[in-house]
């Protein structure tokens, strides 16, 4: 599915989105490839690309997280913010600045 989600909370479901999400929260429950752009995103799945917020939040990524607080259970990338979180393979587990996983 292409997406272009504009708006205040922008929600897709199951499958692969490929595309911008820019709101105030946006939660894609699949497989998500592009730009999140929120105060608030969520992705309980795979993300490759960039997510830009005060929190963001990925299961599995694959690219930059840029935010106050970042998560991610697993990442192929970079995270830049004041609080870095990667569960899995990470630099460290915490990491304030910047966090990174090759």
């Amino acid at each position: 599915m292409q997406v272009l989600d504009l708006g205040l909370i922008n929600h897709t479901t199951s499958g692969l989105s490929k595309g911008l999400q820019w709101g105030f929260v946006n939660m894609a429950e699949g497989s998500f490839k592009g730009l999140q752009a929120a105060t608030v995103n969520y992705n309980p799945g795979d993300f490759e690309g960039v997510q830009i917020g005060w929190v963001n939040h990925t299961a599995s990524g694959d690219g930059l997280q840029l935010g106050f607080v970042n998560y991610a259970k697993k990442i192929h990338g970079i995270q830049i913010g004041f609080v870095n979180i990667i569960s899995q393979d990470g630099f460290l587990p915490v990491f304030p600045i910047v966090n990174w996983s090759f």
